[in-house]
């Protein structure tokens, strides 16, 4: 063997120095190579993830290996062990068949795997298997674990709700030994500011409304910034600030939310912690869970706002997020009411323009709501064709949907956008589909 140009993949979930970091994983590979392979000129490519979960390949490192071998020459890519590359079945069986569609062998140094032999793939294929096994195994566990916090009520910690600080108490377990968990305590000077939100969307009912409010008042976040979009939703959603008692058990029962508390604990001297929020997170970004899937209990901490302001908000939240997919029924636009600034989180509403397009229909475009209300002061989110987004989307999603031999009609895709789709997000260059199980861009 004449050369050989070797790719080295390394990929680590946390930035830590502990156990297989990217270095250790990187010179092992280079070890086995020279030990394994006797040539003289050997070339090394590394790639190299850094804080990136295996449950998906969307991974800079991993995208850039593979951009570079579509039209490059790669002979072997080596990892230090399997579950580098993926913990996902799918995912594995995926990236081996296109390493060899294109000529590359793979190495697992840990498990000895070699793809070059029948039964180095068959083994590869078990091995994955139980690489997501063992995800899901722990996926589990933590789950578990979630659940019997959420009976204690205890606060497992994160960035602190405005309106409490994070306090720490320590006990002595039945063995003598000093053990601590953390409560929520409350901030007299911060929980005014939280009455204060949730009144004037009381009043207003509406995100902007609020926001425009306390940019005059000058009230600020604790950070000292203005209260955005996604920070006054999220105070108004979150049951953080709820007193826990009679009237909103009722209503959590009522609309299908995982309880973990028994009733008697709804004593109005509590407040609610919500946990399993969000989704793992996937390249640095988190995803909210449905409020079907959170954990609700009853906290330790005094809640901030009464149950039935608390209820009334959330249901003047779920009717105006009706009426806003109801305009799209009104309106030639396709994405009302489902068309999300990345930016700031606020809905991007259709604006005509006084153009006719060829086909005699209007010209418009979507213009961000926070942008328009606030003349570009809380946003300055760039505009998007709608004529041009919305024939993208519908043929973005009839191309989803074709796997399943279905076709949508442009008179029936409003309806599946509002059954299917969660959200769509708009960031400036690109917009991306978020059905409410699977992502698609």
């Amino acid at each position: 063997m004449s050369s050989l140009v070797v790719a080295i993949y390394s990929r680590k979930s946390r930035f830590t120095g502990k156990g297989d970091s990217l270095e250790n994983q990187i010179e092992i590979c280079r070890e086995y190579i020279r030990l394994h392979f006797l040539c003289n000129d050997i070339s090394f490519l590394v790639y190299e993830d850094e804080g990136y979960s295996g449950s998906n390949m969307r991974r800079p490192g991993m995208s850039k290996l593979l951009s570079y071998a579509k039209n490059n020459r790669i002979d072997i890519l080596i990892c230090y062990r399997l579950d580098r590359v993926s913990r996902s079945v799918s995912d594995f069986s995926g990236f081996i068949e296109l390493l060899g569609s294109m000529g590359i062998k793979f190495i697992s140094v840990r498990e000895n795997f070699d793809t070059t032999t029948p039964m180095g793939r068959a083994m590869l294929h078990i091995a994955s298997v139980f690489a997501q096994l063992e995800r899901e195994t722990i996926a589990e566990r933590i789950s578990d674990s979630l659940r019997s916090l959420a009976r204690q009520g205890y606060w497992l910690g994160g960035e602190t709700p405005t309106g409490y600080i994070s306090k720490k108490v320590i006990y002595e377990d039945v063995s003598g030994k000093k053990r601590s968990y953390y409560i929520l305590d409350l901030c007299k000077e911060e929980s005014d500011k939280i009455k204060l939100i949730y009144d004037c969307y009381v009043k207003f009912k509406s995100y902007t409304g609020v926001m425009k409010y306390l940019a005059e008042k000058r009230i600020y976040t604790k950070k000292g910034s203005e209260y955005g979009y996604y920070s006054i939703r999220y105070i108004l959603t979150n049951p953080v600030y709820c007193t826990a008692d009679n009237d909103v058990y009722e209503y959590l029962v009522k609309n299908d939310y995982s309880i973990y508390s028994e009733r008697e604990l709804f004593d109005g001297k509590h407040g609610l912690i919500a946990y399993n929020k969000h989704n793992e997170k996937k390249n640095g970004e988190g995803r909210m869970k449905y409020y079907k899937d959170w954990i609700i209990a009853v906290g330790e901490h005094e809640g901030i706002i009464d149950s039935n302001t608390w209820i009334q908000v959330q249901k003047i939240i779920g009717v105006l997020a009706c009426d806003k997919r109801h305009i799209a029924y009104k309106s030639n636009a396709l994405l009302s009411g489902v068309l999300i600034c990345k930016k700031c989180g606020g809905y991007m509403q259709p604006k005509t323009t006084g153009t006719i397009n060829a086909d005699n229909t209007r010209k418009f475009y979507y213009l961000c709501e926070n942008k328009r209300c606030s003349r570009g002061s809380t946003c300055n989110q760039i505009n998007v064709s709608g004529n041009s987004l919305d024939n993208q989307i519908f043929a973005h999603i009839n191309l989803f949907v074709e796997k399943e031999n279905t076709h949508i009609s442009h008179e029936n895709i409003r309806i599946f956008i509002d059954r299917l789709v969660e959200k769509i997000e708009w960031d400036g260059t690109y917009a991306t589909i978020y059905f409410r199980n699977q992502l698609y861009s």
